[in-house]
């Protein structure tokens, strides 16, 4: 799966010069935000909390 995880690289920098951040959370699958028993793995926990705050951060 670390080769399948890769595809993603070349499309975030594609979009970092337009302000987005793309970050990797070890540990978490496609749709982790969906499943309700991968909510509390630190992955996913790590990257509802960062999404959380770029939203708080912008939307204010």
């Amino acid at each position: 799966m670390a080769g399948q995880g890769q595809r993603w690289l070349p499309d975030a920098m594609h979009w970092t010069p337009a302000g987005v951040t793309a970050t990797r959370c070890n540990g978490t699958i496609h749709d982790f935000g969906l499943l309700n028993p991968l909510a509390h793995i630190s992955g996913a926990d790590s990257a509802m909390l960062q999404a959380g705050a770029e939203l708080k951060k912008h939307l204010q």
